[in-house]
């Protein structure tokens, strides 16, 4: 009976490794679909369905990647040819984010005089959600009256003559340790070069925290 029954076990176990195969290619081919082409499919017809958006020119552009397979590592000489073949005024997508490169100063102009409000606030991030309470922060405050109230009050509170005078001997001090410091750093080290960079950025650090 075994024997008898061994081609029916034989049988049955290469259809449940053929389903197996099956099933294995089709997620392969439902992942890569949804990785691939789901994406650049909705953005077509996000595009199409919005007819609105009058995007500059773009060179063809990969899935995920979008167009930083066209940088090279000298991206200012990449973005260079590529004006030469699209324009001055280009629509590239830098991996998720989308970008408008302007390569010349004509488009440049025009953009700072006419589009100035439209181009004056920074990006959204989320780490500046979350540390600064919503981006309420006077340096990440996307531009509208809440900025210009923030500035108007920075200005007049931090910057004016007056507070900038009230604070002179706090600059004065760190700026006699950071030259101090830099004296017994070359003094020490002889022909060593000093990193005044780093020297500079805690200044500055010094300067604001105290």
């Amino acid at each position: 009976m075994a024997f008898m029954f061994s081609p029916l076990f034989q049988h049955l176990h290469n259809l449940s490794s053929l389903s197996i195969a099956h099933c294995l290619l089709i997620l392969t081919l439902t992942s890569l679909f949804l990785v691939f082409v789901f994406p650049h499919t909705i953005t077509t017809q996000t595009r199409s369905s919005n007819p609105t958006l009058n995007l500059p020119p773009s060179p063809p552009a990969l899935p995920l990647l979008g167009h930083l397979h066209r940088l090279s590592s000298l991206p200012h000489r990449s973005l260079k040819n590529l004006s030469s073949l699209y324009g001055p005024i280009m629509y590239l997508h830098l991996g998720s984010i989308p970008a408008v490169i302007l390569s010349s100063a004509a488009a440049v102009e025009e953009s700072i005089r006419f589009h100035d409000t439209a181009l004056s606030s920074r990006p959204q991030v989320a780490v500046a959600d979350i540390l600064l309470y919503g981006s309420t922060d006077v340096a990440f405050a996307p531009y509208g009256e809440y900025w210009r109230q923030t500035r108007r009050i920075c200005v007049s509170h931090l910057l004016s003559t007056k507070m900038i005078q009230l604070f002179g001997v706090i600059r004065e001090q760190e700026v006699s340790e950071l030259v101090g410091k830099i004296r017994s750093v070359s003094s020490i080290s002889g022909d060593v070069g000093v990193n005044l960079s780093q020297l500079l950025f805690k200044l500055a650090n010094d300067i604001v925290c105290r």
